[in-house]
Protein backbone atom coordinates (compact mmCIF):
# COMPACT_ATOMS: atom_id res chain seq x y z
CA UNK A 1 0.00 0.00 0.00
CA UNK A 2 1.27 3.41 -0.85
CA UNK A 3 -0.17 6.74 0.14
CA UNK A 4 1.41 10.13 -0.42
CA UNK A 5 0.57 13.55 0.21
CA UNK A 6 2.30 14.26 -3.67
CA UNK A 7 4.17 17.43 -2.78
CA UNK A 8 6.19 15.38 -0.02
CA UNK A 9 6.25 12.01 -1.37
CA UNK A 10 7.48 12.57 -5.34
CA UNK A 11 10.03 14.68 -6.27
CA UNK A 12 8.44 17.81 -7.96
CA UNK A 13 10.24 16.56 -11.51
CA UNK A 14 8.97 12.98 -11.59
CA UNK A 15 5.19 13.00 -12.65
CA UNK A 16 5.15 9.44 -14.32
CA UNK A 17 5.42 7.03 -11.56
CA UNK A 18 8.30 4.69 -13.51
CA UNK A 19 9.85 4.43 -10.55
CA UNK A 20 6.89 2.54 -9.29
CA UNK A 21 6.65 -0.46 -12.18
CA UNK A 22 8.78 -3.14 -10.51
CA UNK A 23 5.72 -2.51 -7.53
CA UNK A 24 3.12 -4.77 -9.47
CA UNK A 25 1.91 -6.76 -6.78
CA UNK A 26 0.70 -3.29 -5.35
CA UNK A 27 -3.20 -3.61 -4.34
CA UNK A 28 -4.04 -0.32 -3.07
CA UNK A 29 -2.15 3.51 -4.61
CA UNK A 30 -3.42 7.01 -3.34
CA UNK A 31 -1.89 9.30 -5.25
CA UNK A 32 -4.18 11.86 -4.19
CA UNK A 33 -3.45 15.93 -4.14
CA UNK A 34 -0.78 14.84 -6.88
CA UNK A 35 -2.06 18.06 -9.24
CA UNK A 36 0.86 17.25 -12.00
CA UNK A 37 -0.20 13.75 -12.94
CA UNK A 38 -2.25 13.26 -16.24
CA UNK A 39 -4.15 10.36 -18.18
CA UNK A 40 -0.13 8.66 -19.12
CA UNK A 41 -0.04 8.14 -15.64
CA UNK A 42 -3.32 5.93 -15.56
CA UNK A 43 -1.98 4.63 -19.10
CA UNK A 44 1.26 3.42 -16.68
CA UNK A 45 -0.76 1.88 -13.59
CA UNK A 46 -2.55 0.01 -15.87
CA UNK A 47 -0.22 -1.28 -17.83
CA UNK A 48 2.32 -2.31 -14.89
CA UNK A 49 0.24 -2.47 -11.33
CA UNK A 50 -2.36 -5.20 -12.82
CA UNK A 51 -3.22 -5.95 -9.15
CA UNK A 52 -4.60 -2.87 -7.84
CA UNK A 53 -8.03 -3.31 -5.91
CA UNK A 54 -8.24 0.66 -5.23
CA UNK A 55 -6.60 3.47 -6.38
CA UNK A 56 -7.33 7.33 -5.73
CA UNK A 57 -6.77 10.25 -7.73
CA UNK A 58 -8.42 12.77 -5.50
CA UNK A 59 -7.80 16.09 -6.30
CA UNK A 60 -5.71 15.24 -9.61
CA UNK A 61 -7.09 18.04 -11.82
CA UNK A 62 -5.45 16.24 -14.90
CA UNK A 63 -6.88 13.66 -14.42
CA UNK A 64 -9.80 12.91 -17.17
CA UNK A 65 -12.78 10.55 -17.77
CA UNK A 66 -10.47 8.82 -20.65
CA UNK A 67 -7.54 8.67 -18.77
CA UNK A 68 -9.77 6.66 -16.46
CA UNK A 69 -10.63 4.32 -18.88
CA UNK A 70 -7.76 2.66 -19.25
CA UNK A 71 -8.12 1.42 -15.72
CA UNK A 72 -10.83 -0.81 -17.18
CA UNK A 73 -8.12 -3.04 -17.45
CA UNK A 74 -7.54 -3.83 -14.13
CA UNK A 75 -9.84 -6.87 -13.77
CA UNK A 76 -9.37 -6.47 -9.49
CA UNK A 77 -10.27 -2.92 -9.13
CA UNK A 78 -12.78 -2.62 -6.56
CA UNK A 79 -12.45 1.37 -5.63
CA UNK A 80 -11.36 4.56 -7.85
CA UNK A 81 -11.77 7.59 -5.85
CA UNK A 82 -11.94 10.68 -8.48
CA UNK A 83 -12.98 13.26 -5.32
CA UNK A 84 -12.59 16.66 -6.73
CA UNK A 85 -11.18 15.94 -9.68
CA UNK A 86 -11.71 18.83 -12.02
CA UNK A 87 -10.72 16.76 -15.13
CA UNK A 88 -14.17 14.74 -14.68
CA UNK A 89 -17.97 15.64 -14.27
CA UNK A 90 -20.90 14.36 -12.83
CA UNK A 91 -22.41 13.37 -16.23
CA UNK A 92 -18.60 11.52 -16.72
CA UNK A 93 -19.69 9.19 -13.88
CA UNK A 94 -22.35 6.44 -15.18
CA UNK A 95 -20.14 5.94 -18.44
CA UNK A 96 -17.17 5.18 -16.20
CA UNK A 97 -18.60 3.29 -14.15
CA UNK A 98 -20.35 0.84 -16.71
CA UNK A 99 -16.71 0.41 -17.92
CA UNK A 100 -14.70 -0.56 -14.93
CA UNK A 101 -14.74 -4.22 -13.82
CA UNK A 102 -18.50 -5.03 -12.07
CA UNK A 103 -18.26 -4.04 -8.46
CA UNK A 104 -16.14 -1.58 -8.81
CA UNK A 105 -17.40 1.83 -6.51
CA UNK A 106 -16.36 4.86 -8.12
CA UNK A 107 -16.09 7.39 -5.54
CA UNK A 108 -16.70 11.31 -5.53
CA UNK A 109 -16.45 13.92 -2.92
CA UNK A 110 -17.95 16.75 -1.59
CA UNK A 111 -16.36 19.21 1.05
CA UNK A 112 -18.40 19.75 4.25
CA UNK A 113 -17.54 22.74 6.79
CA UNK A 114 -15.77 21.46 9.64
CA UNK A 115 -13.09 20.18 10.81
CA UNK A 116 -11.42 17.73 8.32
CA UNK A 117 -15.00 16.81 7.42
CA UNK A 118 -15.73 15.31 4.14
CA UNK A 119 -18.47 13.07 2.61
CA UNK A 120 -18.01 10.61 -0.34
CA UNK A 121 -20.56 9.94 -3.02
CA UNK A 122 -20.33 7.01 -4.90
Amino acid sequence: QINSFCSCFFPKRVYHLQHLTALHRLQHLDLGWCERLTDATASHIAQYMTELQSVSFARCNLITAQGMMQLASLHSLKKLDVAWCNGISSADIPRLQAALPKGCKVLRGELQFGLGAFSMKS
